[in-house]
């Protein structure tokens, strides 16, 4: 098997996403409900109120765009382009894993991805992101609390992956903790 480093496979997710046939065509089950009509609705839409808060920040309702890309250059303009997106609609933004700053401890540098995210969407709710595996491995809590630093983020996610790790060449093999 071919092992490529981290910049490159993220580069490819996006590449294979954008370029390629990559659409699940398997059945997710959503085809099979069916809405009631309601021709009396008794409701003016004017009073449907999507607005929330989360985390004492503001959304226009309750949507996150999740965990997109990160680590390498062209992750740059494609976050700037989300937090964009989602400071003007008041939504919420997963920017992609952190992996690479955990890897590279004591780096002052934010990976390719992250750079200046702020800038591009002062006011939205904006979560920083790792792995659960990184997680289990951190005897420090403080360098997991530098991640949300880093980015001004609000929140971190930590997200569960297992089958993407084993299907690549480079990926986690231990998800004990």
């Amino acid at each position: 098997m071919i092992h490529m480093s981290s910049a490159q496979r993220k580069a490819d997710h996006v590449r294979v996403t954008t370029q390629l046939d990559s659409q699940y065509h398997t059945p997710t089950g959503f085809e099979t409900l069916r809405l009631k009509h309601q021709a009396l609705p008794e409701c003016s839409l004017e009073e449907i109120q999507t607005e929330t808060t989360l985390f004492d920040k503001p959304m226009s309702m309750p949507l996150i765009i999740s965990s997109m890309t990160g680590g390498y250059d062209k992750g740059q303009t494609i976050n700037q382009d989300l937090c964009q997106l989602a400071e003007e609609h008041q939504l919420a933004l997963g920017l992609g894993s952190q992996r690479s700053m955990l890897d590279k401890p004591g780096s002052s540098d934010l990976p390719d991805g992250f750079r200046e995210i702020r800038k591009y969407a002062p006011t939205a709710l904006l979560f920083g992101n790792i792995g659960a595996t990184q997680v289990a491995q951190q005897a420090d809590p403080s360098r997991l609390m530098h991640l949300v630093d880093a980015l001004e983020a609000d929140a971190l996610i930590v997200h569960l992956n297992p089958l993407q790790e084993l299907t690549q060449p480079e990926g986690d093999r231990d998800f004990r903790g």
